[in-house]
């Protein structure tokens, strides 16, 4: 990964807090939405099956990224798309982006 200059800090660290906040405002305003829908508690224990569920998902999904993976090859002579190298990219320019995509990704995705 590519060094961050020192007058680009600021910048990043602004942008960086914008883009956490953002997804803040998202969260508590869907919250708020769906609470008001609802009328019924949001949250609630992890189960067994919501473990099976999210293992089950995980492995589905690689296996289905293999398998579209594998006939984009054979297709049309890829080794990955362009949104792939395209991530790839955004992901070795910037230890910032790596790190907020990686926390966002973990912990702003919604569950159930």
């Amino acid at each position: 990964m590519r060094a961050i200059k020192a007058n680009q800090i600021g910048l990043q660290l602004t942008v960086s807090i914008a883009y956490l906040a953002s997804f803040g405002l998202l969260i508590w305003l869907l919250v708020r939405v769906v609470s008001q829908e609802r009328k019924a508690a949001i949250w609630h224990r992890i189960s067994g099956l919501d473990v099976k569920l999210a293992v089950g998902g995980f492995v589905a999904f690689y296996v289905i990224e293999m398998g579209l993976g594998t006939l984009n090859q054979l297709l049309f002579n890829q080794q990955q798309t362009q949104n792939t190298q395209t991530i790839n990219t955004l992901m070795g320019s910037s230890p910032w982006t790596f790190y907020l995509l990686a926390f966002s990704a973990t912990f702003f995705i919604p569950g159930d």
